[in-house]
C-alpha cells in the first residue's frame, strides 16, 4: 500500500489473484459436492458405454423468477459428462432440488454469465 493508502497496481494485482484462487476452489468444492450426488448418475451413463473425463456444467438461458432471478444461470437440466451432447446426464428428481441450489450457489460466485459458459470437474479415477 502507498504512503496515501490507495493500493498499488502489485497491490491490486495480489488481491485479485487471491480472490481468483478463492473462487476457483469455491468452483471445485462446489462440483465435487454435484459428483457425488450424481455419481449412481454417472455410473450409469458409464456403464451405457459412455466416456468420463469430466463432469460439466454449461450455463443456459432460463426464465428469471423470484427465487432465481439469474436469467443466465447454471441449471440442473445442463450436467454432461464429457463435452458432447450426448453425455447429457438424468438427473435423478429426488436430487434435482439439492445439486438445483448448489448450482444457484455457482451461478451467484460467477455472476455474469454467458449462455454456454461451461465449468468443469476432472472425474475421479473410480469411473
Amino acid at each position: 500500500m502507498s504512503q496515501t493508502g490507495t493500493l498499488t497496481t502489485e497491490d491490486q494485482d495480489a488481491l485479485w489473484e487471491m480472490h481468483q484462487q478463492a473462487t476457483d476452489r469455491l468452483t471445485q468444492q462446489m462440483l465435487m459436492e454435484v459428483e457425488q450426488l450424481l455419481r449412481p448418475a454417472i455410473t450409469s451413463h458409464i456403464s451405457g458405454g459412455g466416456r468420463a473425463s469430466h463432469l460439466v456444467v454449461r450455463a443456459g438461458t432460463y426464465e428469471a423468477t423470484r427465487k432465481q432471478p439469474w436469467p443466465v444461470r447454471f441449471g440442473a437440466d445442463a450436467l454432461y459428462v464429457g463435452w458432447e451432447p450426448s453425455g447429457k446426464l438424468s438427473v435423478p428428481s429426488d436430487r434435482i432440488a439439492e445439486i438445483q441450489e448448489i448450482l444457484d450457489r455457482l451461478t451467484r460466485l460467477h455472476g455474469g454469465l454467458i449462455a454456454g459458459t461451461d465449468l468443469a470437474l476432472q472425474l475421479p479415477s473410480v469411473y
